[in-house]
Order: C-alpha cells, then sequence, then structure tokens
C-alpha cells in the first residue's frame, strides 16, 4: 500500500510533519487547500477592479496580504473598501463551501453592533453585486 492510499482514519492520527514528508494530506487538509486557491483567485480578481477604480479616483480600499500578519485584528474582512460619500463597504472572500472562521465571525458580529455589515463573497459575481448596490 502506497502513502497516497492511506487511509483517512491513518492520515487523521499521523502529524501534519509524517503526512508532508510523504506526499499526503487528509481530506480535510486537501479541501481547506484548494478553498485557500480559491480564495486568492477571489481576491486577484476583486482587486484588480479596485485598483483599476483606485487609479480613477473612485475609491480607496485596504486589502492585506494574505501570506503576511497584518497590523488589523485577527479575523478582519479581507477588503475595507472606502466609497464616496463616505460609505465603507466590508468583504469578507470565501470559497464557494467555505465557512466564516471564529474570529471572522466574531468581528462581523462586533462590526453589526456598530452598524457596519460585513458581507460575505463567493465569487466575483457576488461582489459585483454587493459592489452596485451602494
Amino acid at each position: 500500500m502506497t502513502a497516497a492510499a492511506l487511509p483517512e482514519n491513518i492520515l487523521a492520527r499521523m502529524s501534519a510533519a509524517d503526512r508532508r514528508a510523504l506526499g499526503v494530506q487528509t481530506a480535510t487538509e486537501a479541501s481547506e487547500k484548494v478553498e485557500a486557491r480559491q480564495e486568492k483567485a477571489l481576491q486577484a480578481e476583486i482587486r484588480k477592479l479596485l485598483s483599476y477604480l483606485r487609479a480613477k479616483g473612485e475609491c480607496q480600499y485596504i486589502n492585506p496580504p494574505m501570506n503576511r500578519k497584518s497590523e488589523l485584528p485577527v479575523g478582519w474582512p479581507d477588503f475595507t473598501i472606502f466609497l464616496p460619500g463616505g460609505r465603507v463597504l466590508l468583504i469578507e472572500c470565501k470559497a464557494a463551501g467555505g465557512r466564516l472562521r471564529q474570529e471572522q465571525a466574531e468581528t462581523r458580529i462586533r462590526m453589526s453592533a456598530i452598524g457596519h455589515e460585513v458581507h460575505v463573497a463567493r465569487s466575483f459575481e457576488e461582489f459585483h453585486q454587493l459592489f452596485s448596490l451602494l
């Protein structure tokens, strides 16, 4: 039996370092990796549009890099977008089946308590729809 053919229950009992050494991962790890790639691609699409709008003077935005520690609080939305008229749009990007982490859900509740909604965009079309409503 090859490492790639190990049953899920065996993989789950192995340390992450051992799985990496064998070049295998649990189904959950594989799923999280796919979701992370999808979220990264979605953020890139959104960033491209926002960069264009920023160059035209139509918005400003904050989108901290995913590969470095941010100065923003843990759980802060992926995009904080400042629009004309004092409007602010908070967007958390998620893959189609992705769920908010606990810190993200708590941030969403705290922001809602002071009158700011954190929107979840699972596709560029959803983002565009949210953006167009403002």
